[in-house]
């Protein structure tokens, strides 16, 4: 975790202090571009997540073996792992007509996993959290969160991969997809913020989607309530900075993805409730699907709005003190940042409960050249 890193540390973040000040909002959410990845090193510029698949429970999924991604756009893009954000949203904003999105004018880009684990940090525990974020400034205010993994694919333990697998269906275009990812952007209480994740499903109702092995034209019927439509010509392909961009799919609104999570039934009392709302807080993702099991037979769904969720949080009171003290936590790592200027390399390391910046000894970028005078 400390790999490349100057050994002594240049500063510690404190855990903020909360006050009553009026609550923080997240609002002006607007969805910027998404994207699918295909087969290395294609990147689909794609609007399509898998599609859920109603299935009437009770229903046998088999258990997860082999290796996952941890985080496919450092595994695919090692040396640039934000780029395909730049790629999707400049794709959207030409196809769409769209302005410009004024990128000097942002104060934070991250992936919502790099955000989780911060908030993880400020919820305060005696439990120890390792993790480790690299940043970087560019332009005057702007600070870019970068993932950084120990291992970017693992073996995992459960249900989760071959449920998403069993009860989505990829759409017309995607059939190849490993994974779409989708990039937001909203005024986090005067943070101008744009934060990338990864969505598990999309819903539309009615809708029934065959098998996998149904013929071609079963599956575009039953993709009409979803207004998807195979390509009627091949899809236009370009390559960029090393990512071949296939454009396929359309517009899935906001409103229809889904955060999907798996749960042996006799867990559903120690269920962290916190953890599904603030990932879904940070993404703005208004959908979660409980999915209950014993031994891999699904007995129910249980689905819940964002919209309703924070009431399980302490009567919402909870989840404004810890967006509260994320707030603060983000204000200090761009002040950081800005104190030591665009030429700094700066990573925040969390061993334990600290929460440390240190130097890098590289002074990449986290970004090409081609992508960084946008922040001029």
């Amino acid at each position: 975790m400390y790999e490349g890193l100057v050994t002594a540390s240049v500063a510690t973040i404190e855990p903020p202090s909360i006050t009553d000040d009026s609550d923080v909002q997240i609002t002006d959410v607007k969805d910027l571009g998404s994207y699918n990845w295909a087969e290395s090193p294609v990147s689909k510029h794609s609007r399509s997540p898998p599609i859920w698949v109603d299935r009437a429970p009770p229903f046998t999924i088999q258990r997860d073996t082999g290796l996952f991604y941890v985080d496919q756009n450092g595994y695919r893009m090692a040396n640039a792992p934000l780029l395909p954000l730049f790629k999707a949203v400049d794709i959207i904003q030409k196809d769409n007509g769209d302005p410009a999105l004024d990128w000097s004018s942002v104060d934070i880009i991250s992936d919502r996993n790099g955000l989780r684990k911060l908030v993880r940090w400020v919820k305060g525990s005696n439990e120890p959290k390792t993790f480790r974020i690299d940043m970087q400034l560019v332009g005057e205010r702007t600070v870019l969160l970068s993932r950084w993994n120990t291992r970017l694919q693992e073996e995992v333990v459960g249900y989760g991969h071959n449920f998403e697998r069993d009860c989505t269906r990829l759409a017309p275009g995607c059939e190849k997809s490993s994974g779409h990812h989708r990039i937001v952007n909203y005024n986090f209480e005067g943070l101008n913020m744009v934060v990338r994740f990864e969505v598990d499903a999309c819903v539309s109702s009615p809708v029934t989607v065959p098998s996998r092995s149904s013929r071609a034209d079963d599956l575009e019927s039953a993709m009409a309530g979803l207004a998807i439509r195979p390509a009627s010509k091949p899809a236009s392909t370009v390559t960029e900075d090393g990512i071949t961009i296939c454009k396929v799919g359309t517009n899935i609104p906001r409103t229809s993805i889904v955060e999907l999570t798996t749960l042996r039934e006799g867990n559903l009392d120690q269920f962290v409730w916190d953890e599904v709302y603030f990932q879904l807080l940070l993404s703005q993702t208004p959908n979660h699907f409980l999915a209950l099991h014993t031994r891999g037979t699904f007995s129910r769904v249980e689905r819940r709005k964002l919209s309703t969720m924070g009431e399980k949080l302490e009567g919402g009171d909870k989840a404004q003190r810890v967006m509260k003290g994320m707030k603060r936590v983000l204000e200090a790592i761009q002040e950081l940042a800005i104190t030591h200027g665009p030429e700094g390399r700066l990573t925040l390391v969390c061993d334990g409960t600290e929460l440390k910046v240190y130097s890098r000894l590289s002074d990449g970028s986290l970004l090409p050249k081609s992508i960084l005078s946008r922040f001029d």
